[in-house]
């Protein structure tokens, strides 16, 4: 299945995802000034977390002030919201299930320093 995938990729020169066990991976497909294609594996999330980790930089970059961050977290989840909206009603569902969750979360981190 991941070869076939893989050739998929290669003629197309665009990516393709695969079922890999509990995740995704994104195979992208670049190609040098050779000619040459190389196949680049890395999972969704792996993805999702350096978007977040440039996210948060760019955030200190811009306003290093961590007492207005609060604003763009609020902001944050609103857009979410919103995006879980216009998808279906049950993804939005799971963003109001979530909430409790996120706010256990920040719960722990006041009570224990820790994530």
């Amino acid at each position: 299945m991941a070869l076939q995938a893989a050739d998929r990729a290669q003629k197309s020169l665009q990516a393709d995802y695969l079922f890999k066990g509990h995740g995704y991976q994104l195979l992208t497909v670049r190609r040098s000034p050779l000619g040459l294609v190389t196949v680049l594996k890395m999972s969704i999330d792996n993805e999702l977390r350096d978007l977040m980790d440039q996210t948060a930089e760019e955030l200190k970059r811009l306003n290093n002030n961590p007492s207005t961050w609060e604003v763009w977290i609020v902001y944050l989840l609103r857009q979410l919201e919103q995006q879980s909206m216009d998808e279906d009603p049950l993804s939005h569902i799971n963003f109001q299930d979530m909430l409790p969750s996120l706010q256990e979360d920040i719960r722990r981190r006041l009570r224990t320093g820790g994530w």
